[in-house]
């Protein structure tokens, strides 16, 4: 689609140097991750226990020797709130 802006975004003042190292990581690593995710193969009957497949996979590819440890901490925090989601899922009682 071509044209003007649809909206506006008026931003808060922040550090855009901040936000772009913060995604650095994830970009200089993502045919790493993105090839650590093929090797994964997900037997579970529903999303949720794929998710957790997913997890558990990802985090022992994450503590191997030899990974990158800017990698492996980006890796770490996003398990963290893939962990959390898991929770909230079962805690809901969702399957």
């Amino acid at each position: 689609m071509f044209g003007f802006p649809l909206v506006k975004q008026e931003r808060n003042p922040h550090n855009y140097f901040k936000d772009h190292q913060a995604e650095r990581i994830g970009l200089e690593h993502t045919e790493t991750f993105c090839g650590w995710l093929r090797e994964v193969e997900l037997t579970g009957g529903t999303y949720l226990v794929c998710l957790e497949q997913l997890v558990a996979a990802l985090q022992d590819r994450s503590s191997r020797e030899g990974v990158n440890v800017e990698l492996k901490a980006h890796v770490e925090g996003f398990l963290k709130s893939q962990t959390a989601w898991i929770m909230t899922m079962k805690r809901l009682n969702v399957k």
